[in-house]
């Protein structure tokens, strides 16, 4: 069958590139043939006035950076520059159509590939912030009777309802037509329920489906170079609060810390005059971070998901504003809640050189992985 996947817009996030490539390769492996229709969202100049009005607000109380007032307008020409290295994997890695800016584009993508099964998921798929359009992310632009829908760890990304009354009257219709649907965190399963009407299951991400060898290749096959440290940071939001963190481990082990992150905000600005130091580095760049480091320090999700796949102590702050639920899941499936941190004030010495039971983690990862895995081939083999 011909599998159509909805997941996030493909461009320079890293752990949204990799759970789409994960997805892809386990789909293949079970026999199908995949294609990712590639779902874009256009912000209409007035709506990039207002956000640019809210977010100037919150930099004048304190709670916003420049550079996301400036990101919003980016040019095409710019995201093309600084998305090129992690376009180039997606275009080697991923098969997928050019990108789609609307419903009506996305049901002739739909019919043009001849797709007759529909995977929604990963990443914050189901959550109207992320998701515009958020109804085709529920398959409202397919109305045929004999498709198959499966919802493969969608995300909300928080543990409250965020959807307004008649989106969720229109998206628990559409959830009614799935032939199965799963989350990615615990809160999902009662989100589900509760506003959607629909009984779903917990499985992993779909990065962790595959092995550490896996994406072992990936970095061998392109001769990347090998890190220029040995204590990762992946900081997506970066504060003073969290480089103290990162200079308490990095003293406390002895550890020299490094990033595979652009050097510069991309703005419209830097890009406009630091290009190259805006650009994002190759994807198997980051995964050879995860390789080299003897320790990790992340406010990300899928830099948490990473440690665990290739078996790196580390410590995760907790990233509130995209998604907490998102940590306190995943750790707690693995009996690593203790790793996570709100603020400097918890770090503490003993739990910076506490050891990890990774017997006891490999063990639950094989385990949900079976369970994972079987999801989707009962689902999509009906």
């Amino acid at each position: 069958m011909k599998i159509g996947i909805l997941t996030q817009p493909l461009l320079r996030n890293y752990g949204g590139i990799l759970q789409c490539y994960a997805l892809c390769e386990v789909l293949k492996g079970l026999g199908h043939e995949v294609c990712v229709l590639d779902r874009h969202h256009h912000t209409p100049f007035l709506r990039k006035v207002l956000r640019t009005a809210k977010r100037t607000l919150r930099y004048c109380l304190g709670k916003e950076k420049k550079e996301n007032i400036l990101s919003i307008w980016m040019t095409a020409g710019q995201i093309r520059t600084i998305s090129r290295h992690t376009s180039a994997f997606i275009d080697r890695n991923i098969p997928h159509t050019r990108p789609l800016m609307g419903t009506k584009e996305l049901r002739q993508a739909a019919g043009n590939e001849h797709i007759d099964t529909y995977v929604v998921g990963s990443d914050q798929v189901w959550r109207p912030v992320y998701s515009p359009c958020i109804t085709n992310y529920f398959i409202d632009f397919d109305r045929r009777d004999n498709i198959v829908r499966v919802a493969y760890a969608a995300s909300f990304g928080v543990d409250t309802w965020e959807y307004d009354r008649q989106a969720q009257r229109v998206c628990a219709g559409y959830a009614k037509k799935f032939d199965a649907v799963s989350v990615r965190e615990d809160s999902g399963v009662t989100l589900c329920r509760d506003y959607l009407g629909v009984a779903a299951e917990h499985v992993l991400d779909p990065t962790m489906l595959l092995s550490r060898e896996q994406y072992e290749k990936l970095v061998k096959d392109r001769n990347t170079p090998l890190s220029t440290g040995n204590l990762l940071t992946y900081i997506l939001d970066p504060s003073p609060e969290k480089s103290a963190i990162v200079g308490r481990v990095s003293r406390k082990l002895g550890l020299a810390p490094f990033s595979v992150m652009p050097s510069r905000e991309a703005d419209v600005l830097n890009c406009a005059m630091y290009p190259a130091a805006c650009t994002s580095p190759a994807v198997e760049q980051w995964l050879r971070g995860f390789m080299d480091a003897r320790y990790v320090v992340v406010d990300s999700f899928h830099g948490c998901v990473f440690s665990i796949l290739f078996n790196k102590p580390f410590i995760a702050i907790a990233n509130s504003g995209r998604g907490e639920t998102r940590f306190t899941s995943l750790l707690k499936t693995f009996g690593l809640s203790n790793r996570l941190i709100h603020g400097a004030e918890e770090l503490t010495d003993s739990l910076i050189s506490d050891p990890v039971d990774w017997e006891r983690c490999n063990g639950i990862l094989q385990s949900e992985r079976e369970k994972s895995l079987l999801f989707l081939r009962t689902n999509l083999n009906k």
